[in-house]
């Protein structure tokens, strides 16, 4: 008897060596698996118009992969579920082991009936497609309701595993995991995501929900809503897009981006106030690293008084360590809610504060003190000795980064007398820097009678106290505090290579006092302005008021060259003064700009200049002193001319 094939017509995805019978028994197995699952009146209907056609082809490419289900009406006898969908390499195998191994948590189902096989429709795509059907029968009213709490999520699963390896192969993996009915959730919600707003999440969002489900801790999914969850998904992935769309518009700029979500968790014993922070940033330099550490810090100079919640934080690098986000949540120590201004204040601020933050690994470097130097250095302050009053003399040198303190090379001169403590009486045992007396000489005598007496020892200082904000070491800060402790053990000292330092260390820590509160929002920014000033005398002889002066003007450069306007230069003319700060110029106009600087024959103590990187944009700037209106004016249009601004 023949059997007749049924529009649509379907080709079997085989050649077959045997009767064109068995082909046919298979071509009317698909058949009616597509019935079970396809619209009838479009597919099954004997209208084969150009215009069915195109209607059935549309179909395919929207709804397809389709899962079909048919529960039993009578909660009892089996439960048939069909899978369509374009032909995957292990697609079927993938479709079994969901529905058997992970459709009840915790049992694997025993199926009644697997058939699955290639086919093709050739009449709506000259692709291979793949259907495939399973059949089990009910043990219990509470398997079937098992089942169905599950299903939603499993049929998620199955759409996005069968259409790619890399997705099934991580859907498995993280199969191995609990999957509790919030997990559940998460997947279903961002599986409508993929399904209703495609043009904004495509399948790779499936690759960040499974990384962060793995990564976060179960206490995290627990106490926190799955609303929540997804929406920290989302936003990652958003945030993800917007970041390589930017790096690929700007691929040498630093790119960072901050999002903020408010939310409450349940704690032990009541709900808490948290406010999530994601930061999607790239990394422009190998061996750069943005962590926990850096983002609390960060937040800290704006908001001192919050902590980061336990097991919040998460890290997302790409392969390449080129582009990492990272998300965190934060509450304030008094327990209260984050105001409206609260979150302006770091949604205005904190994405430029966090580039000072990034912090660059270096190798450790090996240098082995220079004993002739030591020596020579001896010799030299033997020679500022000549009075049986005179004051100790004292060389500070850094000699090494060890992994938990810093280490100076302290070379110390004084005069004895009958009243001369041994140096190891003087040094304390215990304190916050740990002194190690390496040797104690006779150098020379005054009036025959007075030794001069040479120590040599080590200065061990904890690091801890001295990071900045991205995480280096103020190495002249911990040598200002050992100079301070020696003082106080010796009484007055003449710090032979620190007086310059102890200057500017003054000066600059005068400018901070006069720019308040935003000298702690930019203290890297600051730093590395001060320390640019040229003359370098200047930052000892210099008063605060110019130098903040410059400072914001700076800061006004650095927000026009972020709003992309084409003249970053900025002049202020003020009665003592013209100051001027502009984005760096390339080495061509840089030449011109010296050339007419020495044209103006200008003394070095009333023209001072300053040229940076602090945030990945080069500015340069400068102060003429000057009371004369004519030569003010002279000075900026010699600027004007050679920079064509």
């Amino acid at each position: 008897m023949q059997i007749v094939v049924e529009n649509p017509r379907v080709n079997a995805g085989f050649n077959s060596t045997y009767s064109d019978s068995l082909s046919t028994c298979y071509r009317e197995t698909i058949q009616q698996i597509l019935k079970k699952a396809l619209p009838n009146k479009l597919f099954f209907s004997t209208d084969i118009s150009s215009q069915i056609i195109q209607k059935r082809q549309a179909f395919v490419h929207d709804f397809f992969p389709m899962v079909k289900w048919d529960f039993p009406e009578n909660n009892a006898g089996s439960v048939s579920v069909v899978l369509i969908c374009s032909h995957r390499l292990n697609a079927s195998s993938f479709f079994y082991d969901m529905i058997s191994r992970f459709l009840i948590p915790h049992k694997r189902l025993n199926l009644d009936l697997f058939f699955s096989a290639d086919f093709r429709l050739p009449e709506i795509s000259d692709s291979p497609f793949t259907a495939a059907e399973i059949s089990f029968s009910i043990q219990s009213l509470q398997e079937l309701e098992e089942i169905k709490k599950s299903y939603r999520s499993i049929e998620t699963e199955i759409r996005l595993g069968v259409v790619s390896n890399y997705h099934a192969s991580r859907i498995l993996e993280f199969k191995g995991l609990s999957l509790d009915g919030k997990t559940a959730m998460i997947q279903e919600k961002i599986g409508s995501l993929i399904q209703n707003r495609s043009k904004e999440f495509d399948r790779s969002i499936f690759t960040q929900m499974q990384h962060f489900l793995i990564n976060c801790q179960e206490e995290f999914k627990s106490i926190r809503d799955y609303h929540h969850i997804s929406r920290i998904i989302s936003v990652l992935h958003t945030l993800r897009k917007l970041l390589n769309q930017q790096i690929t518009e700007q691929p040498n700029q630093r790119h960072l981006i901050v999002k903020f979500l408010k939310t409450k968790i349940r704690a032990k014993t009541a709900e808490k106030f948290v406010l999530g922070i994601m930061v999607g940033l790239n990394f422009l330099r190998k061996r750069e690293v943005f962590e926990k550490t850096h983002l609390v810090r960060a937040i800290k100079d704006f908001l001192p008084n919050i902590k980061a919640i336990d097991d919040s934080f998460f890290l997302d690098r790409n392969r390449e360590n080129s582009i990492q986000s990272v998300y965190l949540e934060i509450e304030k120590k008094d327990g209260q809610d984050f105001s409206y201004e609260e979150v302006k204040l770091l949604r205005k601020n904190l994405p430029e504060h966090l580039k000072g933050y990034i912090e660059h690994l270096m190798h450790p470097v090996f240098m082995p003190r220079n004993e002739e130097e030591v020596l020579k250095n001896i010799m030299v302050l033997s020679k500022q000795l000549k009075y049986v009053n005179d004051i100790p003399q004292v060389i500070i040198n850094f000699e090494e980064q060890k992994e938990e303190e810093l280490s100076y090379t302290v070379i110390l001169l004084r005069v004895l007398n009958k009243k001369s403590k041994p140096l190891y009486d003087l040094l304390p045992m215990n304190g916050e820097i740990k002194f190690i007396s390496e040797r104690v000489k006779k150098v020379g005598v005054i009036r025959k009678k007075y030794y001069k007496e040479a120590n040599v020892f080590k200065a061990l200082v904890n690091k801890s106290k001295y990071y900045r904000s991205n995480l280096t070491l103020d190495i002249q800060r911990a040598r200002q505090d050992i100079a301070l402790t020696i003082q106080q053990i010796f009484g007055e000292i003449r710090d032979y290579n620190g007086g310059m330092i102890l200057k500017q260390n003054e000066t600059f820590n005068n400018l901070k006092i006069h720019i308040g509160k935003l000298s702690l929002q930019n203290e890297l920014f600051l730093e590395k302005f001060f320390f640019s000033l040229s003359p370098v005398e200047m930052r000892s002889l210099l008063k605060p008021a110019p130098l903040k002066n410059l400072f914001f003007l700076f800061l006004h450069c650095l927000k026009k060259q972020k709003n992309n306007e084409r003249n970053g230069v900025v002049v202020k003319i003020h009665e003592e003064a013209v100051y001027i700060a502009m984005p760096s110029q390339s080495i061509m106009k840089n030449k011109s700009l010296t050339a007419a600087m020495e044209s103006l024959k200008i003394d070095s103590y009333r023209l001072v200049s300053s040229k940076f990187d602090p945030l990945e944009v080069p500015l340069q700037g400068y102060i003429f002193f000057s009371n004369n209106h004519a030569e003010k004016k002279r000075f900026v249009q010699t600027l004007q001319q050679s920079l064509d601004f």
